[in-house]
């Protein structure tokens, strides 16, 4: 199984300033590549997912979770079942831009949140939703969401004041 967490990466986004300062919402933040732009020098539309999966990444670790290390979300993973997007203004190479995640609901077996891509300038760039679901590996049969998983989203959404709107608890 390839471990999308592993060490090396951690280290180089450890370098990157403090993600999770914003209040409100969990913030992530990044400069964009000429490697992901398109001939125009715009972010190309895939791309905007790879910015959106790093910020999940930084939000799974920021709750103290890590889907590579047993007893925390080993033995599972949580794939992208919905995602949607509303591209309001490019992203130009070479600008950095914040990615801020806001955690909506926890449901038995799926947690969504919503995310912002603002400019350098504050401004709106993308918005969307995600949802993700919990599933075993390695045959990703769908599975209740575990307790000690959804305290610690539970507990990252308090800190970052995210007035999460729905919580389920497992069945």
């Amino acid at each position: 199984m390839v471990d999308r967490w592993s060490p090396s990466r951690r280290d180089l986004r450890s370098s990157l300033p403090d993600d999770t300062r914003q209040d409100g919402a969990f913030e992530h933040r990044t400069r964009v590549r000429f490697h992901q732009a398109d001939p125009a020098g715009v972010l190309f539309f895939g791309r905007l997912f790879e910015l959106i999966s790093d910020a999940y990444e930084e939000f799974v670790e920021a709750a103290g979770l890590r889907f590579d290390e047993a007893g925390s979300l080993g033995g599972m993973t949580t794939p992208i079942v919905h995602l949607e997007a509303d591209y309001r203004q490019a992203v130009r190479v070479g600008e950095s831009v914040s990615v801020r995640l806001r955690l909506e609901r926890l449901g038995h077996s799926s947690m969504t949140y919503g995310f912002e891509v603002m400019g350098p300038d504050g401004s709106l760039r993308a918005s969307g939703r995600v949802v993700h679901t919990f599933v075993r590996l390695p045959d990703f049969a769908k599975i209740p969401m575990p307790d000690h998983a959804r305290r610690a989203f539970e507990t990252l959404a308090a800190r970052h004041g995210m007035g999460l709107v729905n919580t389920s608890p497992p069945e």
